[in-house]
């Protein structure tokens, strides 16, 4: 039977459900609030210990604060769970559970005047519920979502733990009390299930999304005006860089080969080509560099053939003058031998 709603209007603070959203007076302390909830609801509904009590207390505090907002939580741990709002008007919103899972807990925390929901979803992973006072609907946040620096934005995500590789990303822009954008989509990024690290905000368009997947961190990039993800890796490996480009970067940034690529890849997405030249000149041009071999160039056999018939020596000396102007740093004078031979052999 559904729980008889409070008379009750105003919320804690005296401002009744439907005011304006604010951002949080403390961005750190509500993403650290967000991220807390959630552990302890992972623990709630997992049965696990709460070895400290200090879930049992956040519950209870939570509890209060359903009271005081006027949320009603309804058949709690059945297939059917959901809970009802107060509106401005007075009517109730009922809220059902769009999962296909079910509630084992709800914890509602307060956020300035947003209120969260976290439905767990099989005990294994879940997301938030938003809602947006005033909204007619709940928006539902993948994973544990963080707030931009200033607290108009949120951001979750969710690594598909089915082995497709896939990344839920959710992004809701808030405006005064309505929700102005919402951006859910799936984006296959060639891995293997795994976790996400980290959303992390960068400059004023862009989003970097850190993920674990096969055991290595990797990085994806939401461009907020186009509405598109994509992973440094398929960035590194459309552009026009070559393995030994990643050696001789890697050596001079400190970073694995894959984290390179993962660099370079991101720079590339977010404008930043000129820069990677520019890096890339400075670490051929480093005396110590790490020397590269045949298949590490990205001179194809067939541009081997154009240079050893403009040069008129036998493949094995085409083939290592390639890798000696490649290690000078003179791919650029490389690639204009190529296309100059190309036109004079009458070759596309």
């Amino acid at each position: 039977a559904a729980a008889e709603p409070s008379a009750k209007a105003p919320s804690a603070d005296g401002k009744p459900l439907g005011s304006a959203l604010a951002a949080p007076r403390d961005i750190a302390q509500a993403n650290a609030a967000m991220k807390r909830a959630a552990e302890c609801i992972s623990i709630i509904s997992r049965g696990t210990e709460d070895a400290d009590g200090s879930c049992a207390k956040l519950q209870a505090e939570s509890a209060e604060r359903v009271r005081d907002h006027e949320v009603v939580v309804l058949d709690q741990g059945g297939w059917e769970d959901s809970v009802e709002v107060r509106q401005p008007d007075g009517s109730w919103l009922m809220l059902k559970d769009a999962n296909d899972g079910f509630f084992h807990a709800v914890l509602w925390v307060e956020q300035a005047q947003l209120y969260l929901g976290y439905a767990s979803w099989y005990g294994e992973y879940g997301c938030f519920l938003v809602v947006l006072p005033g909204a007619k609907e709940a928006v539902q946040i993948a994973g544990v979502p963080v707030f931009s620096p200033d607290g108009k934005l949120m951001v979750g995500a969710e690594m598909d733990t089915y082995g497709d590789g896939d990344i839920e990303l959710s992004v809701l822009d808030i405006d005064g009390s309505v929700a102005k954008e919402r951006h859910r989509d799936h984006h296959p990024l060639d891995t293997d299930s795994g976790s996400v690290q980290g959303i992390f905000f960068v400059g004023e368009h862009w989003l970097r999304l850190d993920y674990d997947a096969q055991g290595q961190v990797s990085s994806a990039w939401f461009d907020r005006r186009t509405k598109k993800l994509q992973s440094g890796q398929s960035a590194y490996e459309s552009a026009d860089q070559s393995p030994c480009d990643a050696k001789v970067l890697s050596e001079l940034w400190g970073l694995s080969i894959h984290q390179t690529k993962m660099r370079v890849g991101g720079k590339l997405i977010t404008g930043e080509s000129g820069k990677v030249t520019s890096e890339l000149q400075r670490a051929y041009a480093a005396p110590d560099h790490p020397r590269c071999n045949w298949e590490e160039v990205s001179v194809s056999y067939e541009d081997a053939e154009v240079l050893q018939a403009l040069w008129g020596v036998p493949m094995k000396e085409t083939k290592a003058r390639i890798v000696t102007q490649v290690n000078q740093g003179e791919q650029a004078k490389l690639q204009a031998a190529i296309t100059q031979a190309k036109a004079s052999q009458g070759t596309p």
